[in-house]
């Protein structure tokens, strides 16, 4: 998970991500906590899941609240405009998002990435259908270079 400290912070600033306060000494910034990468690993990885429901059109979807998106109750076809995702050039991340479909099945589709226009690309060339009564998964690969570039498919459950 990209970190996204701050732009102009200031002297003594402190700032939270997962679950290890930075503190701003003036020059750069320092975790207060004593965990390593292999503490972490060795105790398990978990992703904050987004809940989102009764929801339809243009979504603003945070990743600092997680990576994962869960929504529950689509009433209409869902654009996620994404923000933070801390992406440098030449770095790339994933999002996912899980709907509960109903009787009549909505898509899903990212639109802007952090303020910037995006199109998918999907897999086999042409965006998936929705599943009515099922559950569908939509992965979202991201990758930032001299542009961003958004690549999706989606499977079907149940």
């Amino acid at each position: 998970m990209a970190i996204n400290f701050p732009s102009s912070p200031s002297n003594g600033d402190t700032h939270t991500a997962g679950g290890v306060v930075y503190a701003y000494d003036g020059v750069s910034w320092a975790g207060s906590s004593t965990t390593t990468p292999v503490d972490a690993l060795s105790s398990g990885i978990a992703e904050s899941l987004q809940v989102i429901s009764s929801v339809s059109g243009a979504q603003t979807i945070d990743l600092d609240n997680g990576h994962i998106i869960l929504c529950s109750t689509a009433t209409g076809n869902l654009t996620l405009n994404i923000t933070n995702t801390g992406l440098g050039t030449n770095q790339a991340t994933a999002v996912v998002v899980q709907i509960t479909q109903g009787a009549s099945p909505y898509t899903v589709d990212l639109g802007t990435i952090d303020g910037s226009a995006s199109t998918t690309k999907w897999q086999g060339g042409s965006a998936p259908s929705a599943n009515a009564s099922k559950t569908d998964i939509y992965f979202f690969n991201i990758t930032k270079t001299s542009s961003i570039e958004v690549y999706g498919h989606m499977l079907c459950y149940g």
